[in-house]
């Protein structure tokens, strides 16, 4: 899929030699790409990754598994943050993403504890004028945010809901 390739962000798994065992990707629904600033592979081989995306993004999954459209209720040219996690087989798991306002936010680093838990840390727009609103999980869950920062640090449980952050938002 070219325009996943151009507007989205293309997961591969291969083989020790390299071979390709599978793909996937993250579609953007608008012509601005889903950024991907970062990945961590367990021991398992589970993916988690941390970046952000525009207007909307469709993870699909590897061999025409589940697929997910996050859909931001407030379109705007910033970045939404989202962190997402795939199983070793490249099918979707979940995805955690951030409704906010104004010139939008990102997470930046990505790292999974021992027993699947997932810290998360980024930044918002550099004018400290993005506010976090909500943070929608692909089960449908709402978590309600409130203040303005210009970073944050959280902790995901191993199902992708926050279990703690810290800096304004939380």
């Amino acid at each position: 899929n070219t325009d996943a390739v151009d507007h989205g962000t293309f997961l591969l798994r291969t083989s020790p030699t390299g071979a390709p065992i599978w793909q996937t990707y993250i579609a953007s629904d608008y012509s601005n790409p889903v950024k991907c600033w970062d990945m961590d592979v367990d021991a398992d081989g589970t993916i988690s990754l941390g970046g952000d995306l525009e207007y909307g993004a469709t993870f699909y999954s590897a061999n025409d598994g589940p697929s997910y459209l996050a859909e931001p209720t407030e379109p705007d040219y910033g970045g939404h943050m989202y962190a997402a996690r795939y199983d070793a087989d490249g099918q979707f798991q979940w995805c955690l993403y951030a409704i906010d306002n104004d010139f939008g936010s990102q997470v930046v680093a990505v790292a999974t504890a021992e027993n699947g838990d997932l810290f998360i840390t980024g930044n918002n727009d550099h004018y400290y004028t993005t506010q976090v609103s909500e943070l929608h999980h692909s089960d449908g869950s709402v978590a309600e945010m409130t203040g303005y920062c210009g970073f944050f640090v959280a902790k995901l449980d191993a199902s992708g809901h926050l279990a703690w952050g810290n800096g304004a938002l939380f």
